[in-house]
């Protein structure tokens, strides 16, 4: 007879075949239990204990994730705690559901009670019924974790705006230390804008180059639903410097003026005179603080806030008494003038139109 016909062997073939596919798992197991454990072995004592504090750590790192994902936007740190987190919460419950053979360790692990008694029986059916327990756990927890990741990720993608955030990249030029570009453009932009709690203005920390250009500028401005993004760089020569700006708009009001290309990146030379005294930095900073606040009254404007409109649009005027080359201020005497006759205030209204035209006498709109 042909040993295929042979029942025994046949079943002594398939329990061989079960016995090597158990083998395999734990041993896979095991590996999986190494990195998701600290390296712990199956009968560490204390393996419990590490088991909770590193589930809790993972689940922590993942909250946090989401907490720093409405807070600051999609930036490295926070992307990591959220891979982090998911990651390795899915992966221990995967484990869990594939991998944990406690019914294999019972079988080696010697008893003090006798196979087949009431007590036996009943120790064994309480392990059964929360090893259920935990896979069943385990299951919910290996889907629902990433697909809360994802549409929490979605979420908040497509939450409106609240806040108007300002990204201010590192500006890219030799001896930053000394000039402080960019952290006088930091300062004053804060500064500037303390009173308005709808505002906020962030480093960006890191530099767009011109080679990487504008889309660069709108990814990194788009990870953290940004409205404005402000980079550019610097080169210096013994007797001169130039500087080149980019200012931003990710999400323009509807009602919006187009701005020079001295904000988008077209050259200025200056004397090496202006960055050493710091004059540059200053004007700099004083002139996008200009044209954000301009923004900032566009934006209530938009929506028809007049006070607010006013308030921001005077602040801009403010903050600088010289011509700005990517926006004169004869279009913010306008818009002023503007809100100010929509709130029935015509004496204002008057006097921002007059200096407009004092200005610029051909603007027609006035």
């Amino acid at each position: 007879m042909p040993d295929d016909d042979n029942p025994s062997k046949v079943n002594l073939s398939q329990v061989a075949a079960k016995d090597l596919t158990a083998g395999r798992d734990i041993q896979i197991g095991s590996i999986v239990q190494k990195i998701v454990y600290l390296g712990l072995p199956f009968n560490s004592r204390h393996l419990r204990f590490v088991q909770l504090l590193t589930n809790l750590a993972y689940l922590t790192c993942w909250m946090w994730g989401f907490v720093r994902l409405w807070q600051n936007g999609a930036d490295f740190t926070t992307l990591l705690l959220l891979i982090f987190g998911s990651g390795l919460f899915s992966l221990t419950c995967l484990y869990y559901v594939w991998f944990w053979k406690p019914e294999v360790q019972d079988k080696s692990a010697p008893s003090s009670e006798p196979p087949d008694s009431d007590q036996w029986i009943k120790t064994q059916q309480i392990k059964q019924r929360l090893r259920q327990q935990t896979r069943r756990s385990a299951i919910f927890g290996m889907v629902a974790i990433p697909l809360l990741t994802y549409s929490g990720f979605l979420l908040w993608r497509s939450l409106p705006l609240t806040n108007v955030l300002l990204l201010v990249a590192d500006f890219d030029g030799s001896n930053q230390q000394n000039y402080q570009v960019t952290e006088t453009l930091l300062r004053n932009l804060r500064n500037a804008t303390e009173a308005y709690t709808d505002v906020k203005v962030q480093a960006l920390n890191q530099t767009i180059t011109e080679q990487q250009g504008s889309d660069a500028a709108r990814a990194a401005g788009e990870q953290k639903k940004a409205t404005i993004v402000i980079w550019g760089e610097y080169g210096v020569t013994p007797t001169d410097v130039q500087l080149s700006v980019h200012y931003e708009l990710l999400k323009p009001p509807e009602i919006f003026p187009e701005l020079g290309d001295e904000v988008d990146g077209k050259a200025q030379t200056q004397s090496i005179a202006e960055l050493n005294s710091f004059k540059l930095q200053t004007r700099l900073s004083n002139e996008m603080t200009y044209l954000t606040l301009f923004t900032l009254g566009m934006v209530q404007y938009a929506e028809e806030d007049w006070e607010s409109a006013i308030a921001r649009f005077s602040d801009a005027l403010d903050q600088v008494k010289d011509p700005v080359p990517g926006l004169g201020q004869d279009i913010v005497y306008f818009y002023r003038g503007n809100s100010y006759e929509a709130k029935s205030d015509d004496k204002n209204a008057i006097a921002d139109y007059t200096q407009a035209l004092k200005l610029k006498p051909d603007y027609v709109e006035v």
